[in-house]
C-alpha cells in the first residue's frame, strides 16, 4: 500500500468505499489489493498476484484513473469472508481490467499523500439516507455511467457543486447588501 501502487478501481459497496490497487511489495512481489477504510484504518479485503508481474510494465499517466470495473456489478455481501471470496474468484476480471487500463495509459499512481487524503476524507464523512424519486435515481445512474463513475460518487459531486454555487450566491448577495447599507 505504501510503495506507490497504481489505482485500478474505486467503488462504493453498501455505503463503504472499496479501492483496488496494484503494486510491488518490499520483497518484490507484485500484488493486486482490494481495500477499504474503517475508522481511519486500512482494512485489506483481499490480495492476490497481479498479472503484470512487475510495475515497470504498468505505464502510468497522471490525471487519469482507470474506471473499467465501474461497469461491473458488485453484489451485496453477507459477510467479510464472502466479500473476500468474491473478489478472489473475480481476480481474472480485475487483472483483465488492469491490463486494459495499462495498455490504454489510464492508470494513476496512488501516492502516500493521496492515500492519506482518502483516509482523512473518509474519516470526516458519514453515511446518510435520503429518499429520491426513482426517475431521478435512474437519471443519475445514466449520467454517471457516461462519465465512467459510480452513481453515488456522481451524486456527491453534484451536491458539492450545487452547495458551492449557493455559497457564492449568498456571498455576492451579502456583499451587495453591505454596499447598499453603506
Amino acid at each position: 500500500m505504501l510503495n506507490i501502487p497504481v489505482e485500478i478501481d474505486y467503488q462504493v459497496i453498501d455505503g463503504e468505499e472499496r479501492f483496488v490497487v496494484a503494486g510491488m511489495t518490499k520483497l518484490g512481489r507484485f500484488l493486486t489489493i482490494v481495500w477499504t477504510d474503517r475508522e481511519g484504518l486500512v482494512r485489506i479485503v483481499t490480495a492476490f498476484d497481479s498479472p503484470l508481474g512487475r510495475p515497470g510494465r504498468v505505464p502510468a499517466r497522471k490525471g487519469t484513473i482507470a474506471m473499467a470495473m465501474n461497469r461491473r456489478v458488485v453484489p451485496k455481501f453477507s459477510s467479510e469472508a464472502e466479500e473476500a471470496e468474491w473478489w478472489y474468484r473475480n481476480r481474472d476480471m480485475i487483472s483483465r481490467d488492469l491490463k486494459e487500463a495499462a495498455e490504454a495509459g489510464e492508470l494513476k499512481v496512488l501516492t502516500r499523500e493521496r492515500l492519506r487524503e482518502r483516509l482523512q476524507a473518509s474519516a470526516n464523512s458519514r453515511n446518510i439516507t435520503i429518499r429520491m424519486q426513482e426517475g431521478d435515481i435512474e437519471r443519475v445512474r445514466r449520467l454517471a455511467e457516461k462519465k465512467g463513475i459510480g452513481y453515488q460518487t456522481y451524486m456527491k459531486i453534484l451536491l458539492r457543486e450545487a452547495l458551492d454555487r449557493e455559497d457564492r450566491k449568498a456571498s455576492i448577495a451579502c456583499r451587495r447588501s453591505n454596499t447598499i447599507k453603506q
